[in-house]
């Protein structure tokens, strides 16, 4: 559940399309060089734009750590 659930897409499809786990697995792959706060604003971007207007599924909970 959460982020991988979150229906969007072409709007023309009333049901949405869920953005899934192959997605998800691939944006924080290309996020990760990133800092921390450019990461959740693109997390937080590309979910949004992915919903288009539809409404929250699901929870969505995502914790992000720097290791040193």
């Amino acid at each position: 559940d959460g982020i991988q659930d979150q229906t969007g897409g072409d709007l023309d499809n009333e049901l949405g399309k869920k953005f899934l786990i192959k997605n998800l697995v691939k944006l924080l792959t290309e996020i990760a060089p990133k800092p921390l706060a450019e990461q959740r604003d693109t997390i937080d971007n590309t979910i949004t734009q992915w919903r288009n207007g539809r409404s929250q599924v699901d929870d969505m909970t995502m914790i992000g750590l720097r290791i040193q």
